[in-house]
């Protein structure tokens, strides 16, 4: 495959001069071009259309990405240049939706900062620079405050005040969300505590936990070590899973493990509650194969509702389910 793709970009009015990395499946080219218009069209094409090996009734396809450095700086090392399109290709493979990205100083920029994020990260931790924030729910008839939500806001030193956008999807690929996790739950078991002890009101608090934890065979056993700590009464802390953390849930043992870690939680006195609900395919087989407390609706199940009377109709229908369950 890698050699029937260098054959074509050989063959082809792109590359001038090109180089293989076969260890990686990577291909370096250098290719002059009149406008970025010409060369992005031309390189889009290659993408869509060159992926493809055939022998004898074998196919492969290949779902080809590029990253592309504009060499306009005789500045600029070779080294540099072709560090800076795979910088731009590592973006695209990490991206979903995009094939194509070319370097540019926002790009930089953005790899600094996660640079930054996880240079500072341990430390971060360690210092609390890590702050909860609770979102009042409120019940719409009586107004009253019926539960929250914990969210967490990242104090950097040098960044100011980062957003969960900033940094769990970061986070979330190297594994780091499982610590802050139990840092937000242990936050949130203490502000609970202390309220205990001080006999003020108490409502439900939800935290987020990553899909990550479900791969832990220790998660319930840290869970617990948590909930013997605290000592706080049942249904005072539920934990938030969102529905696309259960994409492999067909599978049988994937499926009755999950099953067996949701019931042992709910043991503990944990509640459950899975969020972004009617995003994805699985909601029934969620539905049935799970033990929940609390479903959240995805708000772009109404935003991009064509059609309001069947959106009624979904949504009353969903409720009335989830009651009976």
């Amino acid at each position: 495959l890698i050699k029937a793709i260098a054959t074509r970009l050989k063959a082809g009015e792109i590359a001038e001069k090109l180089a293989i990395e076969s260890t990686s499946g990577s291909f370096i080219y250098l290719c002059r071009f009149q406008t970025i218009a010409a060369l992005k069209s031309a390189i889009q094409e290659f993408l869509i259309n060159d992926g493809v090996f055939v022998r004898d009734d074998i196919h492969i396809k290949a779902q080809l990405l590029a990253g592309i450095y504009l060499y306009d700086d005789p500045g600029v090392k070779m080294a540099e240049a072709i560090n800076f399109a795979r910088i731009a290709c590592w973006r695209v493979h990490n991206t979903a939706g995009i094939r194509l990205q070319f370097f540019n100083e926002r790009l930089q920029q953005t790899l600094r900062l996660e640079q930054a994020i996880e240079f500072h990260m341990e430390k971060a931790l360690q210092k609390k620079e890590f702050k909860v924030y609770y979102q009042a729910k409120v019940q719409m008839e009586s107004q009253q405050i019926c539960g929250a939500e914990a969210l967490v806001r990242w104090d950097m030193p040098g960044q100011g005040f980062l957003n969960p956008g900033q940094f769990i999807n970061l986070f979330e690929k190297n594994g780091f969300v499982v610590r802050l996790d139990f840092y937000m739950l242990e936050a949130v078991c203490a502000f609970q505590r202390a309220r205990l002890d001080a006999g003020k009101k108490m409502v439900t608090i939800s935290v987020n936990q990553s899909r990550l934890h479900l791969s832990d065979p220790e998660y319930v056993e840290k869970l617990r070590n948590v909930a013997r700590y605290y000592r706080l009464p049942p249904g005072t802390v539920e934990l938030e899973i969102t529905e696309t953390a259960f994409t492999d849930i067909s599978d049988n043992e994937r499926r009755q493990t999950i099953r067996d870690t949701f019931a042992a939680v709910r043991a503990l006195g944990f509640l459950t509650s899975v969020d972004d609900f009617g995003s994805g395919y699985s909601s029934l087989m969620l539905l049935n194969d799970v033990p929940w407390d609390t479903l959240k609706l995805d708000r772009s199940f109404l935003d991009s509702s064509a059609n309001v009377d069947r959106t009624r109709i979904i949504l009353q229908k969903i409720i009335t389910m989830a009651r009976e369950l």
